[in-house]
């Protein structure tokens, strides 16, 4: 069945999403095959031989040929590898089937990240691997399932050490935590290259390493308690994964995999994941009508009377009193005026009374050495400008919450006066109050939005 749609075509979120429930099932299904790996090679080899060719083995006499066994990860990535749509869609059929599922495939693969086909293995050749290297990967599979599904202090203990029994294995490393999200995407976080430039932007955190169980499973829990704001800019793992990869719209897309795949061995200390795109599908286009799905009460002649003022203006505020959705309406007006979701190009900030001009502009701060120097530092509204300025042909919005709570004057600077629409152009540069080679502010933002969420 074709998931939802409004008159746009558009896809609405909860079935764009809607892989989750077959990637839980499949894992729940895959379980079952713990001690019968078996019959779970002998359903992964009944698919075409075009398909399981790069699970090819070699054997530590040298000779090689069909595996003779498999984790639970390596099994699921036979269908999150590069490859078409339409070929992901019908492994992953064709595989469930063959494994007892009902349930059909996937309409949507939006926010997985996928495998590298040329390292699409969670674990050596039979000849160079530990022999307990599978089972490993079967024991950290089984508690993260546990875990997820009864989260309480002796399941999370039993996941930790398991976690860290894996992790550090050749070919296992970071690539083992996009194997958690796709069992359970509702409980663990995926570590690509794309969700880790996410989380390092909007939470400052440093995930460069690979994380021990405890650190992962912290993290997991912090981006949860996250989600519950609403000025987070998504809210949950999927919206994650998806929006930290959406603005590499270029990623091309191949079908079948080279023919010397598993001859190419990859480096057992290499992210060989971190660039795979979580989707191989089109960014989903957003538009008032997926405001209006998704339970706004304003009418469509409305929201678009709105989006034309804003689009001449340039600048937006939203007034009411507390809890009426003013922060939920910036956002999708945001997505609605660029024309999809976008976590790059839709930066939420949050006014506050100590917020200053050095704290949201420019100013010098604490560089953090051991000598106590200071640091020229730009803010996250000069980092918004430095975003639109390297994408010149896209429209870039920062949503500011509770802007009646700081001083607008003393915040912006020289700023307020170049928000104005006609004021955004070479002729009316200003000089910054901290420059820092040039003294003139290029008017590198003049495709910068902006909307205010102002009580009354």
């Amino acid at each position: 069945m074709a998931p939802d749609t409004d008159n746009t075509g558009n896809v609405s979120s909860d079935d764009y999403f809607s892989w989750r429930s077959f990637y839980s099932e499949f894992a729940d299904t895959l379980l079952t095959y713990r001690d019968d790996r078996p019959a779970l090679l002998a359903a992964i080899y009944e698919l075409p031989e075009e398909r399981v060719r790069y699970l090819t083995d070699r054997f530590a006499d040298g000779s090689s040929g069909r595996m003779r066994d498999i984790c639970p990860f390596t099994t699921m990535g036979a269908f999150n590898r590069r490859l078409t749509y339409d070929n992901r869609r019908n492994v992953a059929l064709q595989l469930s089937e063959r494994l007892g599922m009902e349930s059909g495939a996937p309409e949507s693969f939006a926010g997985i990240p996928i495998l590298d086909n040329r390292a699409s293995w969670f674990f050596p050749r039979e000849g160079e691997r530990d022999d307990d290297h599978i089972d490993a990967l079967w024991q950290v599979f089984a508690d993260a399932i546990a875990f997820a599904d009864k989260p309480n202090k002796r399941n999370r203990a039993a996941l930790i050490d398991s976690f860290d029994d894996a992790v550090g294995r050749k070919h296992v490393r970071r690539q083992l935590t996009i194997g958690l999200y796709w069992i359970r995407p509702w409980t663990f976080v995926p570590l690509d290259w794309y969700s880790r430039e996410f989380i390092s932007e909007w939470l400052d955190v440093d995930v460069s390493r690979v994380p021990d169980g405890k650190t992962y499973l912290d993290l997991c829990e912090e981006l949860l308690g996250m989600f519950n704001d609403e000025s987070f800019p998504v809210q949950s793992f999927s919206e994650l994964s998806l929006g930290a990869w959406e603005e590499d719209e270029s990623e091309e897309e191949s079908d079948d995999e080279p023919e010397d795949e598993t001859e190419d061995e990859p480096d057992a200390t290499a992210d060989n994941t971190d660039k795979s795109p979580p989707s191989e599908e089109p960014v989903r286009p957003y538009s008032v009508d997926n405001v209006i799905a998704e339970g706004c009460f304003l009418d469509r002649g409305r929201l678009e009377a709105i989006l034309d003022r804003w689009r001449v203006k340039k600048n937006l505020i939203l007034q009411g009193p507390p809890g009426t959705g003013k922060t939920w309406l910036a956002k999708r007006l945001a997505f609605a005026l660029i024309g999809y979701r976008s976590l790059q190009r839709v930066r939420p900030v949050q006014f506050h009374p100590n917020l200053s001009y050095e704290d949201f502009v420019r100013g010098w701060r604490p560089s953090g050495d051991s000598e106590g120097r200071l640091k020229l530092l730009d803010g996250p509204f000069l980092r918004a400008v430095e975003d639109a300025a390297n994408d010149p042909t896209r429209d870039h919005v920062v949503v500011i919450e509770e802007i009646n709570r700081g001083n607008p004057a003393q915040i912006f600077g020289e700023m307020l006066t170049l928000l104005e629409a006609d004021k955004r152009n070479a002729d009316e540069a200003l000089e910054l109050s901290y420059p820092r080679r040039s003294g003139r502010l290029v008017r590198q933002y003049r495709r910068m939005c902006l909307c205010h969420s102002s009580r009354l």
